[in-house]
């Protein structure tokens, strides 16, 4: 049930921050430095043990929601991955105290959402948040439930849903001689379903994915990537590289038009789609937590063409005429690495493996589709048109359909053929003007078959 502790997390004086500060800038402690400026309290102005001590009454373990409200408030401030970078850096302890920053994981009981007083609420711009009641998933384990407080909840979540998070230690309880968490202030929870009928939503629940950030991806649909695609954006290309393809269900085979009509209904599903490639960009990742999260130091979008066929589909966009596709749409699709075949392409065709590079292949990809998104196209620009809409793909794999080889469409037969037919016209025409140089030499003979010295032949002509 839990996972990864950090201890004493209280260090709000003006020399610890500027200790932090240095340590953020640099990523290394100062010589002389304390270990105590690596806390999660140092990041959360105006709040040590003391105050911590005053969230949760200790003896009917009702929560101060004035204090819990504001708490939360300072932890919505930072980066979702932050907590979880300081977690990474701990060591498993025995116990626990107020102020560690702590992982957990569990299944959902009760959920209750909590008011904040209207004074309050005007301030902090929410009208409330919620206490998530979690027990552990290892019916072995006895331990007692433990409280999450956070500002906002998945909208489906219900009991019996799986959920984890990483948060700091506002309630301990004594169990066998040691304190642990009773409760916990969080940013987000990570929630999976405890029942998932989309394939693609299972395939990243199991590579921890959060489904409630994939859900929320229709609230950016049509509009560029930003910074609130982070938290679903990098976990979704690490997902999908982890993806075992011979294992996994089939990918759905979606028709272009299905995806670009309805893409709401499409998101996070897990999708087989033909392209012809145009253009390859190796996009370096500087955020190190973002590379830590993928493993990589960068990844690779794929620019490509999809057919439509007949089919003319208009795109809404969020300002601006609608996009108009005939036969063609573009389509761009994100991969961690690229296959050996689309490498091998780039080296071909002189192109830098670390830049852009122009290739052309038929290409099919198995993959979650991420959510319509918007770009900067130099065509549009040019013509004044606004931005590009198109899909974006998270691929698991990119598959080549101009495999050496394979001869799909008899190519190799017809050569043969062509030049079987071309063999037989040359024996023909030899043949042909063989015969011919034999009769021509068999006149010639009958001709001069009469003696030379014997010119009586010509006396017929002689004029009188």
């Amino acid at each position: 049930m839990w996972t990864k502790y950090i201890a004493l997390l209280r260090i709000p004086s003006p020399s610890a921050m500027v200790l932090l500060h240095l340590t953020l800038l640099t990523g290394m402690m100062p010589i002389g430095g304390i270990a105590k400026a690596d806390s999660a309290m140092a990041l959360l102005s105006g709040f040590d043990e003391t105050r911590l001590e005053g969230i949760i009454d200790g003896g009917d373990h009702s929560p101060n929601v004035s204090e819990l409200a504001k708490l939360l408030y300072r932890l919505d401030q930072l980066d979702a991955s932050t907590l979880d970078t300081y977690a990474e850096r701990a060591n498993p302890l025995p116990s626990t105290d107020l102020g560690d920053v702590v992982s957990i994981s569990g299944t959902v009981g009760d959920v209750r959402r909590l008011r904040l007083s209207e004074d309050l609420a005007e301030v902090l711009e929410r009208e409330h948040f919620f206490r998530v009641e979690i027990h552990s998933s290892t019916a072995a384990d006895s331990k007692p439930p433990t409280s999450l407080y956070v500002s906002n909840v998945p909208a489906r979540l219900a009991a019996g849903d799986s959920v984890s998070a990483t948060g700091v230690v506002v309630e301990f309880q004594d169990v066998a001689g040691s304190r642990i968490p009773a409760a916990l202030a969080v940013s987000q929870v990570r929630w999976v379903p405890a029942n998932i009928a989309n394939v693609g939503h299972q395939l990243l629940a199991a590579e921890g994915v959060n489904i409630a950030e994939v859900l929320s991806l229709v609230e950016r649909d049509r509009q560029p990537l930003q910074a609130a695609d982070n938290d679903v954006f990098y976990p979704m290309i690490a997902a999908a590289s982890r993806v075992a393809i011979a294992t996994s269900p089939p990918a759905h085979p979606l028709r272009p038009e299905e995806l670009l009509q309805q893409p709401a209904k499409w998101i996070g599903d897990w999708i087989h789609l033909d392209a012809e490639t145009v253009r390859v960009t190796r996009v370096e990742v500087a955020n190190e937590q973002r590379r830590r999260e993928i493993q990589n130091d960068a990844y690779f979008q794929i620019d490509a063409i999809g057919e439509l066929g007949n089919v003319v589909i208009d795109l809404q966009r969020p300002e601006g005429e609608p996009v108009r596709f005939e036969n063609r749409f573009p389509l761009s699709i994100v991969i961690k690495e690229l296959p050996p075949f689309l490498d091998q392409a780039i080296r071909d065709t002189d192109g830098d493996r670390r830049g852009v590079a122009l290739v052309t292949r038929r290409i099919a990809v198995d993959g979650f589709f991420y959510r319509l998104w918007s770009y900067k196209n130099d065509r549009m620009n040019r013509e004044g048109s606004g931005d590009q809409i198109g899909p974006l793909i998270i691929a698991a794999r990119v598959i080549n359909l101009e495999i050496p080889g394979k001869d799909p469409i008899g190519v190799s037969k017809i050569g043969y053929i062509a030049a079987a037919g071309v063999l037989f016209a040359i024996v023909l025409t030899w043949i042909w003007s063989r015969s011919n140089r034999r009769a021509d030499s068999n006149a010639h003979a009958a001709k001069d078959s009469r003696p030379v010295e014997d010119m009586s032949w010509l006396d017929d002509h002689v004029d009188p």
